[in-house]
């Protein structure tokens, strides 16, 4: 958990509330900055974390309960996508991202591969969720592929 989603968690553990969009936006200026000044992978375009908190203000689930043991279908689906893109945006390792979500790298496998089947046999509804969640990737970031 970086130092501005902890000031995000402790702010509203409080009596203050965050607009999520407001959140949504500095997280992702602070994922960009971390992809610009860390070292995951040069060649990635962006990294697995940029991905979380796209996936995590689309979905409006905090960072934090995507990252969380909690089973809960959401949670688990959003964790499922968040593995999905990061594999297909990023040229990360399935160790970096499986780190990014409190996961082992064997999870982004099985992620990637149900996010897949429900690509194919999936209801609509999911369908369309992993379309406008990929749609909102490629709007807001300079993604090639």
């Amino acid at each position: 958990m970086t130092l501005l989603e902890e000031l995000f968690d402790e702010l509203e553990s409080g009596a203050v509330r965050i607009a999520p969009e407001f959140k949504a936006k500095y997280l992702l200026q602070e994922a960009q900055y971390l992809d610009e000044n860390t070292n995951f992978d040069p060649d990635a375009v962006v990294s697995p974390r940029t991905i979380l908190v796209l996936i995590s203000d689309v979905l409006q689930i905090p960072i934090a309960e995507i990252r969380s043991a909690n089973r809960k279908r959401n949670l688990v689906m959003a964790r499922h996508i968040t593995c999905y893109f990061a594999r297909k945006y990023t040229n990360a390792s399935l160790h970096e991202i499986g780190a990014h979500i409190n996961r082992e790298h064997t999870t982004v496998i099985h992620s990637e591969k149900t996010v897949e089947n429900i690509k194919e046999y999936g209801l609509d509804s999911e369908k369309n969720l992993i379309k406008k969640i990929e749609h909102s990737i490629l709007e807001r970031l300079p993604v090639s592929g």
